[in-house]
């Protein structure tokens, strides 16, 4: 009896533990996929919205993106340069990338967006006659100093901004294409005949011209040495002892010189200016500096002779700013066409404008609601940052 008592409990003990074990739970890894979304919008870094295949308007014109609801025209442009832009845009929409580049190939190459033009036309049209009429009306105007007018002016001008109705959301991007506009497009062509199609470097110069005017220490490992030393080679850069002194020793903290000199001041040296003149007053200077620094390893950008390098950092800012207000357009309409895509399996309900970050015009749209496809789509403008929505009742 006790031998059956025994083998039952087994049995049970034995169907117990393959019940538990059929019933357990594998834990299977889970692939798991990041969204990302961008105003409600949902973006696959591997998805490429269809813009349209860019098409030609005529010679060295270019659509980049014809099925968009604002399309973009550019102009002088090659069909490689084109699609370049293009490429640079797609990415541009989902990460904020490549403006810097697209910036450098529109200084490069003089190209210009169409559309807009034709808005900063009007633009400064616009501006100009509420400039003027604000100053007839002004007081403060008719008695300010010339230097007081220049400040007035400035003000003015970004006051003739905001009060545009429609207008591209950067206003800054949008300041620069009206009120400084470059004279001479053109001035970077002698610049790049310097370079003989050395692209890189010549992107790299211009990165450091006239917004770095102290001494470089690159050191053999940096980076960026073998484009230091190629700038010296063709004598835009000074190297080394090549650079004057002076600007060597202001590169210098007032501690570093009152320490290099220490065993012949009499007292430390508290103003940088008074610290420069001891320095330079010393006729062993030059070895005094090389105990304490490599001067292989310093670097002083220069402008090159006979090149009007204010209007080139004018043309850049011109660039950029058309840069900024293009991509914006593009990635507005991108993303209208991305979520006009989603819809076909989303099933939505509604449509929703997002319009808060843009002009005064475009806010009277944010947050409306329509059951209906709106009939006109972001983006509205040139510059318009709005988007469009899918919803769900």
């Amino acid at each position: 009896m006790e031998l059956i008592i025994i083998i039952a409990i087994g049995a049970v003990i034995w169907f117990l533990f393959h019940l538990n074990k059929k019933n357990k739970k594998v834990e299977i890894p889970l692939k798991v996929t990041i969204e990302t979304k961008v105003n409600g919008v949902r973006y696959d870094p591997k998805q490429v919205v269809d813009t349209g295949e860019i098409s030609q308007i005529n010679e060295n014109t270019f659509c980049i993106n014809p099925k968009s609801p604002f399309p973009i025209t550019l102009s002088p442009i090659s069909i490689a340069d084109a699609k370049n832009v293009k490429r640079m845009l797609n990415g541009e929409a989902q990460w904020e990338r490549n403006l810097s580049d697209i910036a450098f190939l529109f200084a490069q190459k003089n190209v210009e967006c169409l559309e807009l033009n034709e808005f900063i036309v009007k633009a400064r049209s616009e501006t100009s006659s509420y400039i003027n009429k604000e100053k007839i009306k002004s007081e403060e105007w008719l008695e300010s100093s010339e230097q007081d007018r220049e400040d007035i002016i400035l003000e003015l001008q970004m006051a003739a901004v905001e009060n545009m109705s429609e207008r591209p959301a950067d206003t800054q991007a949008l300041e620069t294409l009206i009120f400084n506009m470059p004279q001479n497009v053109t001035v970077d062509d002698q610049l790049l005949n310097i370079f003989s199609g050395k692209e890189d470097l010549y992107r790299f110069y211009i990165s450091y011209i006239g917004y770095n005017s102290r001494v470089n220490q690159i050191a053999a490992d940096d980076y960026n040495r073998k484009q230091w030393e190629a700038l010296a080679e063709l004598g835009l850069a000074k190297r080394g002892k090549d650079i004057p002194l002076t600007e060597i020793l202001n590169g210098l903290r007032v501690k570093d010189i009152n320490d290099y000199f220490s065993d012949r001041l009499k007292k430390k040296i508290t103003r940088k200016a008074a610290a420069i003149e001891f320095a330079t007053s010393q006729p062993d200077v030059l070895d005094v500096l090389s105990k304490h620094m490599s001067f292989r390893e310093l670097f002083l950008i220069v402008e090159p002779a006979g090149i009007d390098m204010s209007s080139l950092r004018v043309c850049y800012a011109y660039a950029n700013a058309q840069a900024k207000i293009i991509k914006n357009t593009y990635v507005s309409g991108y993303r209208t066409l991305n979520t006009l895509n989603e819809a076909r399996d989303a099933g939505y309900d509604g449509w929703e404008i997002e319009a808060e970050d843009c002009c005064s015009q475009c806010s009277k749209l944010h947050h409306r609601k329509t059951k209906r496809k709106p009939a006109k789509l972001p983006p509205f403008h040139i510059g318009c940052t709005c988007s469009l929505n899918g919803t769900y009742d």
